[in-house]
């Protein structure tokens, strides 16, 4: 008959680190563990080797953000990381811009957006200063659409977010964000803050539906609203 092995000091189960030996409750060792935050903590170990207790009941944002950097930043970043979002992120960011052959260069590299020298050559920099992926449902986005991809002007924003931060669209019929040539007046429509759009009115000249939109993202998204006309240097006269 096969000998159980007791867990000694310095095992790791499921990321948890025993620290300290306990005593048998029930017939269940109730032993003393470290998380990933830093707490210690008492728990029975076969509830911890199950994974049935995986923290040490901490706010498990912050426990994602300490093991996420023991992952990528502790112990060095390795070819296994290169399937990480985070990393193929940086790579297509970098590709974007650099790369002629990739099918989004001409709306990246071909008009001058660029990547920092901080993050070009270290994706390490890159995972530090932007953090990892909130969730799959969000992917890299720059604040200013006009901007480079740098500190401060890149973060990890939802589908919903991002559709309001395009500049202007391609082959439409103003040069206007959330501008068209409808009838015979200029209609000024843009998505609010709950996504749906909001037609704002028809408009004899096409500065002055600019203006309609601008105002309308100011007063729903604040005054530093990052993708008003003149936010992304589409509108740059003085209404008279």
């Amino acid at each position: 008959m096969a000998t159980k092995t007791r867990a000694k000091v310095g095992d790791i189960f499921n990321s948890l680190e025993l620290v300290d030996l306990g005593e048998v409750v029930n017939k269940n060792r109730l032993e003393v563990f470290k998380c990933y935050c830093g707490n210690t903590f008492t728990s029975f170990i076969n509830n911890v080797k199950k994974g049935n207790t995986s923290s040490c009941g901490c706010n498990k944002a912050t426990c994602q953000e300490v093991k996420w950097r023991s992952t990528y930043l502790d112990r060095g970043f390795t070819k296994k990381d290169q399937s990480t979002p985070e990393y193929l992120a940086w790579r297509n960011m970098r590709a974007r811009c650099y790369n002629q052959k990739d099918i989004s260069y001409p709306n990246y590299g071909a008009i001058g957006i660029t990547v920092c020298d901080r993050w070009l050559e270290s994706f390490d920099n890159f995972l530090t200063d932007v953090g990892p992926r909130p969730n799959k449902e969000y992917s890299l986005d720059r604040n200013n659409s006009n901007g480079n991809y740098e500190p401060g002007n890149v973060s990890w924003r939802e589908p919903a977010w991002q559709a309001r931060n395009k500049g202007k669209v391609k082959n439409t019929t103003s040069n206007y964000k959330g501008v068209s040539f409808e009838g015979k007046k200029w209609r000024a429509r843009i998505k609010g803050s709950d996504g749906k759009p909001v037609s704002l009115g028809s408009f004899e000249e096409e500065i002055d539906a600019a203006y309609a939109v601008d105002t309308f993202l100011l007063g729903e998204f604040g005054e530093d609203c990052p993708w008003t006309n003149k936010r992304l240097g589409l509108l740059v006269e003085t209404q008279t």
